[in-house]
Formats: structure tokens, sequence, C-alpha cells
């Protein structure tokens, strides 16, 4: 969500002049997409019925809500949306249901929150609304007039352009494509970088992590001619590299280790145990350097490769499709999003906006869409993930099982507790269930399926009666002792009951068992109607209902997991009565009662309780270490169908059914897929090179990764509202050489970084600055912030306390907030997750908990595909910079390390810190700025080390927070630059920090620290 906020920048005009909303700001992708994804589906299946101008909708109030104007216009009342403020917007009133008689949709449960929150964004970002006054009248695509997209035209690998190289500049056809742009415009390149520069910015552009001072000066050193090539082909093959170019690859499969879904009490368990596994994969693979062709069909049907059969591991690969947001078990909604990770994902296409209507700008139709939907209608998940490799009998594995066996124990004692008091609840009132069952059948309801209506006249529950339906049902054919005399007198006819009563009632127990409490019962005293026997039945289950400690069905104290033990277990000392006991409590009896039958009486009661039980076992097999790994896989359903269009999106308004295929703008012989689901024959035409797409977008994002900025600055958006290629023929060139080179991301990353383009220098010159601004011409390299993870991982490095093991379960990446905060909970849920310095990638990604630091340095949002981090730059940053226990930890622990205590000297220390923070030495300037600093702090502080001062230097000193008091404390000023909220000095080590680790903290604290030039 603030991935997208950050992007609509000029919504606050909106507010200002609404009516011109659509003249003044061009929306950009992200806002329509926000509006095609999360509003436009919201208006069509619960607002168009009766605030649109379809043909079949009836006006109510004058509100119109299908067409922009008429949400700002709104009806009767006013305006529905004001763009910008929520607060003063009816439509939010309404589905807020803040007044009873405006609440909409009417007569209907309030909107989920999740759905409410969407369209209070989309207010408060400003109502963002592509929709015109004719949007109902969209005009067939013009596939011909597509094709002529640049995006869209098949890829030919231009020839490398002849350009005046006085400079020596090209070292690659990279080089000549980029020169020859300068040219236009009169520009040149910039000097190639210095080694020290060069050194830092490729070790962290592969590998995710600083150089070490050591491989710095061997690169400064090495004066070979191959040395940049030898560095480069190092950092390709480290494990390291895989680590970093996974994380990218995961912001575009929109990972995460939980489901998003709300936890409800145990409704649904948010985690996904082994989500893990996915996020290996993808390291794996780009480790192996997987030709991307066949990473992206083993991430789409690795199932239905033949080498999965002999490979499990492989089967990892669909975390891609399987990892994604649930929404709460809604079909259609996680159907959506893998389309959305499919298409826009792996091809820069918004295919999800033809889900109500054909695409208004692309030529996608809701045909294309739903044709995909069928794809992924006819494939599931199984119940149970494959183990990918069978596990040893290790202590850990042992002790994994028999923790499992301990969680299947407790569910097994709780349903067993429910059931028994179900069925001791079910006595209560016996023969009028038995009596109702018998109306049913007799009136016909039960035929006809009203029989909750028959339950509803006795004033019974609906669902014991059922229950009680059921149970008669079965026993009909094959009467059971305890119910053969209330079958042998149903099969009397009402008018014949007083002349046949006697005959039956003294055959009882000759003709067939029946059970001697009711022979005894009925032979006593004959029954003058079906009434007295039921009350006979009433009275005697009653007995057995008080016997065992029942207590009468109650759906409130039902499915809670209350303590005690279940009723009807014990063995009754009286014979009559130990065998209705029998009867009613024992799986041999004469009640079927299982898991269908608790559901439909508790509700999701029952599943609560289990799920809240079961939510152990989860954690265990995301944390435990024993815990065998799975692939959350996908498989065909036994039956592959096509799915029927959704008219405005609406499930139940169905009309033709759309074949399942590939999209036709993209296929080169639209025909239906004919292989089970479709899915390998879909990933087959993505990764092929007849896709004019799928080459093109990937070489885009992977020279955005390097470069900072894309050729096409829309990476993941290559429709027709695309910005177009700052360098067209470079673009085509890239994806051909990619394809030429077996698909090799390897190769195409190493062809890229041994250019002279990417080699040049940051800084800046006026001319050019003039000319391009913006740099798209590419006349020097870009300066680029670290992400959140290189800048965590850097932290932990320069520490040297990072774990740099590769792969395995998730972890918690940092303890602070367990440690200085009880009783704050980082997850939605309990699990016992490690705490280790290992590479952030390893880290726990919560949907529905994303830590604050995660957003406040732009970490990709997990509920979408991301193709780009929007960065941001906010006081938070600077705040967690200067505040967070973590980094005050990490300072500490560079400090403590055995190579800087070797340092003999403050100026040998000093150089140490700018070594393995800057990967360079400082200048004479910050040199004597830094000892300037510590000469001006007590002895004490600096290990009794004496320090020259120079007392007209004290710029360090200001940045540091002021000097120190003899006694050792801050001063006001040190003590108040240095403070926030009592809150934030509380979760600061209590240990204050001394003069070397004060200057450390700047050090680290620099944006030279955080930034790439």
């Amino acid at each position: 969500m603030k991935r997208v906020i950050n992007r609509l920048v000029g919504a606050a005009v909106m507010a200002c002049a609404p009516a011109v909303f659509a003249a003044a700001i061009k929306l950009e992708p992200e806002q329509i997409e926000f509006f095609e994804k999360k509003v436009r589906p919201v208006l069509v299946e619960h607002c168009y019925k009766c605030h649109s101008t379809q043909p079949d909708a009836k006006i109510k109030g004058d509100l119109v809500l299908d067409t922009r104007e008429g949400s700002l216009k709104g009806g009767q009342s006013g305006p529905a949306v004001v763009p910008g403020k929520p607060e003063k917007s009816l439509l939010l009133k309404a589905i807020k249901h803040v007044d009873p008689d405006t609440a909409m949709p009417p007569k209907e449960d309030k909107l989920p929150d999740n759905i409410i929150a969407n369209l209070e964004e989309w207010i408060r970002i400003g109502a963002p609304d592509p929709r015109e006054a004719t949007d109902k009248k969209v005009s067939a695509v013009d596939f011909e007039k597509a094709k002529q997209h640049w995006a869209f035209k098949p890829i030919a690998k231009p020839a490398t352009p002849k350009v005046a190289d006085k400079g020596g500049f090209v070292q690659s056809p990279i080089d000549a494509f980029v020169l020859a742009k300068l040219a236009e415009k009169n520009l040149s390149p910039s000097a190639k970088a210095d080694k020290r520069t060069l050194v830092r910015r490729v070790t962290y552009d592969l590998t995710g992590l600083p150089p070490t001072p050591e491989e710095v000066e061997a690169f400064v050193k090495d004066t070979s001619k191959d040395a940049y090539a030898k560095l480069v082909d190092r950092l390709l093959a480290s494990p390291h590299f895989g680590e970093d170019w996974g994380r990218m690859w995961l912001d575009i499969a929109r990972y995460a280790d939980t489901t998003g879904d709300r936890q409800n009490g145990g409704r649904r368990n948010p985690l996904y145990p082994h989500a893990w596994t996915y996020r290996d994969y993808v390291i794996e693979a780009f480790n192996k350097d997987v030709p991307y062709d066949q990473f992206i069909i083993q991430q789409i049907a690795a199932d239905r490769l033949p080498e999965s059969a002999e490979d499990k591991s492989l089967l990892r690969a669909l975390g891609f499709i399987t990892a994604g947001k649930t929404f709460m078990g809604n079909e259609n909604e996680m159907i959506d999003d893998r389309i959305d990770v499919v298409t826009k994902g792996l091809m820069g296409f918004t295919v999800s906006c033809a889900r109500c209507h054909d695409h208004k700008f692309d030529p996608v139709t809701m045909k294309d869409y739903y044709g995909l939907h069928g794809v992924f209608a006819s494939s599931r998940q199984p119940n149970e993930l494959p183990i990918i490799t069978e596990p040893s009998p290790t202590p850990e594995y042992l002790e994994f099982k028999k923790k499992i066996a301990e969680v299947d124990q407790q569910v097994e004692e709780y349903h067993e507790t429910e059931m028994s008091r179900v069925r001791g609840g079910m006595l209560d009132r016996a023969g009028d269930y038995m009596m109702a069952v018998r109306d049913a059948y007799n009136s016909g309801a039960f035929k006809s399926g009203n029989v909750r209506n028959v339950a509803r006249k006795y004033s019974l529950d609906a669902a014991v009666f059922e229950l009680w339906l059921d149970t008669l049902k079965s026993n009909r054919s094959k009467p059971h002792p305890v119910l053969a005399a209330w079958f042998a007198f149903s099969e009397i006819p009402d008018k014949e009951f007083s002349k046949q009563v006697k005959t039956v009632a003294a055959k009882l127990g000759k003709d067939r068992p029946a059970s001697e409490i009711f022979v005894k019962e009925f032979q006593k005293k004959t029954p003058a109607s079906m009434k007295e026997v039921a009350a006979v039945y009433s009275r005697v289950l009653n007995d057995l209902q008080k016997a065992v400690g029942a207590k009468p069905f109650s759906i409130q104290n039902a499915g809670r997991g209350s303590s005690g033990s279940p009723v009807g277990v014990k063995k009754l000392p009286d014979a009559r009565m130990e065998e209705l006991r029998v009867a009613f409590f024992t799986e041999e009896g004469c009640v079927e009662l299982g898991d269908r039958e608790m559901q439909r009486l508790l509700g999701v009661q029952f599943r609560n309780r289990e799920n809240t039980i079961r939510s152990t076992q989860y954690a265990l097999e995301m944390s435990h270490p024993g815990s065998p790994a799975r692939a959350m896989t996908l498989e065909d359903t036994g039956r592959a169908r096509d799915s029927r269009i959704m008219i405005r999106g609406e499930p139940r308004n169905l009309g033709d059914v759309a074949p399942r295929q590939f999209i036709q703008i993209l296929a080169k012989n639209p025909q239906p897929f004919k292989d089970g689901s479709g899915r390998l024959e879909m990933a087959r035409a993505i990764a092929t090179r007849d896709n004019p797409l799928t080459a093109r977008v990937w070489v885009n994002r992977v020279w955005k990764n390097l470069f900072g900025e894309a050729i096409v600055r829309t990476p993941s958006d290559f429709g027709v509202r695309s910005d177009t290629p700052t360098h067209p023929e470079l673009i085509d060139w890239l994806a051909s050489y990619l394809m030429d080179n077996g698909w090799s991301t390897k190769k195409l990353i190493r062809t890229l970084v041994l250019s002279s383009t990417y080699q040049q220098d940051s800084k800046g010159n006026n001319k050019a600055m003039q000319i391009d601004p913006t740099n798209q011409l590419l006349w020097r390299m870009n300066i680029r912030r670290l992400t959140f993870e290189e800048i965590r991982d850097t932290f932990l490095a320069v520490g040297g306390n990072i774990d740099l093991r590769m792969g395995g379960q998730p972890v918690k990446l940092d303890a602070s907030d367990d440690s200085r905060n009880p009783g704050r909970r980082q997850y939605n849920f309990n699990i016992d997750l490690k705490t280790d310095p290992r590479r952030t990638v390893y880290g726990m990604v919560d949907r529905g908990a994303l830590p604050e630091v995660l957003r406040t340095f732009d970490f990709a949002n997990p509920d979408m595909t991301t193709g780009e981090r929007i960065l941001t730059t906010v006081p938070q940053q600077a705040l967690f910079m200067m505040n967070s226990p973590f980094v005050v930890d990490e300072v500490r622990r560079l400090l403590a390390r055995t190579d800087f205590q070797a340092q003999k000297t403050p100026e040998e220390k000093v150089k140490f810190l700018y070594r393995t923070a800057y990967q360079r030495p400082p200048t004479p300037k910050e040199l004597k700025m830094s000892l300037d600093y510590l000469a001006q702090q007590p002895a004490e502080e600096l290990g009794q080390v004496k320090i020259k001062a120079d007392p007209e230097s004290e710029t360090l000193a200001a940045a540091t927070g002021g000097k120190m008091e003899p006694d050792g404390k801050s001063s006001r000023s040190s003590r108040s630059s240095r403070s926030g909220s009592s809150e934030q000095r509380r979760s600061l080590s209590a240990k204050p920090l001394d003069a070397w680790e004060r200057y450390t903290q700047v050090i680290l604290l620099a944006n030279e620290f955080i930034f790439l030039n």
C-alpha cells in the first residue's frame, strides 16, 4: 500500500479540482491498477445493481457510481466521493454502516474490513479513477493497431551502431549504443571510476555485501589487464550472488512466510510453514544460473515436468504461484493474484484489469483473462505437501515427530470431548426431536428439503434436528436395539394405532432385538399415541443424560476448548443404562458423528478451536530443526475445466465459456490448452523467443538492478501506456543476447558490468546536467542507495558477527522488540523463531504484520508483485540509524573486533574504521577532524590515549552531540540531540555510548555508508 501511495504525489490536487481531474492529471499505472484491482470490483459487485447506468440497474437516490463524474457529483444527499477527504465522503460513511438508514449495501452485512480499508485508502490518496462517462461502452480491442506498439513487435537483434570513439569508451556493443545516443546530444560519457569505487560498486551489485578491506587492497594492487574481469567472475561464482539476486526476484514473486489472512481466533492459521523452501529454490537457481526460460517454466509447471518425478526438490519452484495471499479463502481473488504475478511479474503486462471488462488501454479481453482463470481453476494445492527428501531418524527429527504426535493427541482429545458433549446434548428433548423427524417424513418436508422449517415449528435447534434426522435415517433399515421400539410403533398407521399398539408392544424384543429398558416401559404401560412413545424416549434418554453428566446442547458452550474430560466414557453400573450409553457415546452405537456433522452443528467454532491447537503444529513445521522440508507445490485437478466469463466481475452473473488458452496478442497461433490444466503450455508460451515481452522485461529488470534506473522506466508495465525505452535498440540487443546465450542471467550480468557504461564515475558536469538532468542518456553512473537488506547485512558485516550460513527456515531479524518492549508481538501469531544474525533474505516476512522498519526503508509490499521499489527519504530512516538498538549493538561489536583492538594508535583506529565502513582510507582533512574530536574527549573514554586537540575544529564534535563533561556525562545539548521520547530512550542499551562509540556511530550514519557511487 505504502509503495503505491508514494507514486501518487499529485493526488492532493484532485481535492481542489475534482471536476477537471482527468484533464489536469495523468494517472500513473499504479493508480490505475489500484483502482482496477481494489475499487472497481467492489463497486461492480456491491453497488452497480442500484447505482449504475447498466440496463438492469435501478438507480436509487439519483446516485450513479459507474462513472467518475457520477461518484464525484453524488446523489440527493451530496457528493459520494470527496477526493482526499474520507471523512467527508458519503460513500465511505455508507459502507461503514455509520447510519443504519443509509447503510450500503442495504439489507446486507457490512463489507469486510479489508475492503472498507481499500476504499478509504483510495479516497485518501485522491480517488484516482480512470472511468469516463462512456466507460460502459467499451470499444472492441484493435489488435492490429496494438501490434504496432514497440513492446508487442517481435524482437530483432539490431546492428551495433558505428560511432566515433576517440577516447576508447566502447568496450562492448552496449557502449556503442550508449555512445550513439550521447553523440546525438553532443554529450560525452564520464571518466572511469577509480578502483576503490568500482570494487565497492560491483561487489554490492553482485552479492549485496561490502568488500572486505583485504579484497579491496588486493584489487587495487592487481595491475593485470583482466583484474576487473577476474573480480567479476569471482563475484558471479560467489554463493552470495544468489542471495542478493534471489531477493530481487522474491519482490517479483510477492514472497512472504504468511498468508496475509487475519487469524480470527484460530479460524485460519496464517503461517506458510514451508514457503522458505521456495526462497531457497530461487537462491539456488540464481547460483546455478538456471536458464531463465527454464526458471520460468519450473515456477509455473514444475509438477508437469518429467524430471520432477526423480527430483522432488524441483517442486519447490511452484511457491511462485502458491505463496501469495489467500484472501480468507476467496478462490477468485486467489486466482486473480496468480494471474497478476504471472502476467505482470514475468511479462510486464497487467492482464488483471480485464477481470470486469475488456482492458480499456491494453489489448486484453475478458476472454483472455478468463482463459487464464480456467488454468488456475483447474489447479489445486494438495492437502498434504510432499516432503522434498525423506528425513533420516536424527534426534531432531524424532523429537519433531514426538511433538507433532502430542499435537495430534490434543486434537483427538478435543474432538472426543466436543463430540461427547454433542452426543450428550442431543439426549435433551429427544422425544421432541424424534417426533419432528417423523413429521418431516410424513409432511413431505424431507423430500422438499425444507426440514429446518419443521425444526422451527417444534422450537428445536436445527443442527441437532438434522443430527437426529441422520441418526433415524441411517438406522431405519437395520434398527438399532435402542431405536427398535420407535421404528416398530412408527410403522403403525395413525388411524390403526389404537388397534395395533398392544400387539406391537407385546412383540418388542421377540421378532428383533430391542433394548430391555424400552421393552419393559412399553409393556408396563401401552402408549396411546406416538406422542406418548416420544415422551418415554425423552424421559429415559434424559435419565441417561443425567447419569453420564452431560448437559443440554448449547452452541455458546461448544467448541471453546473448555477444560474437562469427555462425558459418557465411563461404564455405568446399571446394565440397562450401560446399553444406552454404548448406543449414544461410542462409535459402534446408533449415532454417526464425524467432522462433517460437528461442523454443521458448531459452524466455524468447531474448526476454530482445532486450528488453534494445530497452530502449534504449523509453528513446529516452520521452526523446529527436525521438521522435514516440504514443497508448496501445485497439481492439476482430476478434471480440467474452462471458466465462464463473469459479467462485470460478478461470480453470480455468468456469461460465455472462455476456453483455456494464452493471451491473444502474445500468442503466435492461439489454440485451447489440451494438456491438463494448461499450466505447462502457458509457461512455454511465456518462456519462448516468440513472446515479445518476456526477454525484454527480464533484461530491463536486470539493467535496473545494476544501473539504478531501467531502460523502460515502467518496469512492470510494457503495455501501450508504458514509458518509451530510453534506448530501444539496446533493449532489443540485450534481449537477443540473453536468448542467444542460452537465457543465461549470469552471462547477461557479466556483459553489463564489464561495459564501460557500468564502470563510469558518478560525478556530474554542468553541461550534461542541463541537457539530461535525469541521466536517461547514461552519461554517468547513477548513485544508488542500498536496499534495507544491504544496509542491515552491511551493519552485520562490519560488526563482524554476520552468519553467512545459507538456506533453511526463516529467522527473526532482531530481538530488540522482544527484549526491550515486553508484551509486544513482532508477528501476529505464536512461533518460536530463532534470532540470528543471518543475512536479511532469510528473515521472516509476515504479510499481516510487516515490521515498521521494513516499511520505513521501502521494503517491497508482499501483497503484490513488485518490479521496482519506490525509494523514499523520510525522517524515520535517520531516526532508526541514530536510535536503533541494533545499530548501537553493531557499533559496539565493530569496536570489539580483535583487528580493531590490534590498532595501536587513534590514527590507526580511525583509518581502520574508514577502510571497514567505506572501503577507502580517510582524506587528510577527515583524519584531522577525527583526531581533533577524539582529543576533546575524556582520557578514560579513549583508553588513556592522549591526543593533541585543535581547538578550532569542532565540526565532528557537533555531529556526535557535543563535548563530554569532566564527569563523563553528556552535556545538556548532547543529551537533547541524541534523545527522543522517553520510550525511545528506554529502548536504547542501558550503557551510555563512550567517545569511540559515538564517533563510530557517526561514521556509520554518513550517506557514504549507505550509498553507492
